[in-house]
């Protein structure tokens, strides 16, 4: 089945991505180059890239929309920066076809934590995960921790 190219919500493959692969990784260069591959599976959205979608507080031209079917939340990200995609297309990994309630329940925070990204990201890109995954959680409705 060939996706819709129109649809910034149906372009990403992601569903070889998990969270086990990433934590399975020993070290962090070895989760680094995991993510940066995972970069791989967001597509361009030229649709996406406009002021509307664009993410404040991230140093790297990053994109994000949100829209809901039924009861689940669903996520397109772009970005230009490679591991700021690979971040994104962990964060789809974490938040996508979730319902509201499975939004309130999920510690971002312990999974950065978990993954060492709280201690190995450089500030700004840490600055800017913080405000996509905000971002993410205000285009849902839905308050943060």
């Amino acid at each position: 089945m060939q996706s819709d190219n129109t649809d910034p919500f149906s372009r990403d493959d992601l569903s070889s991505l998990s969270l086990q692969q990433l934590r399975a990784r020993r070290g962090w260069q070895q989760r680094y180059r995991l993510l940066i591959s995972w970069a791989d599976c967001i597509a361009a959205k030229p649709a996406l890239r406009c002021e509307a979608n664009r993410v404040a507080g991230c140093e790297t031209a990053a994109w994000l929309a949100h829209r809901r079917r039924g009861e689940l939340h669903q996520f397109a990200i772009d970005a230009e920066s490679r591991i700021v995609r690979g971040l994104g297309a962990l964060l789809l990994v974490m938040l996508n076809n979730r319902s509201t309630e499975q939004l309130r329940d999920l510690d971002i925070a312990a999974q950065f934590t978990a993954l060492g990204l709280d201690k190995h990201l450089s500030p700004s890109r840490g600055s800017g995960l913080r405000a996509i995954v905000s971002q993410a959680y205000q285009r849902s409705g839905i308050d943060i921790r």
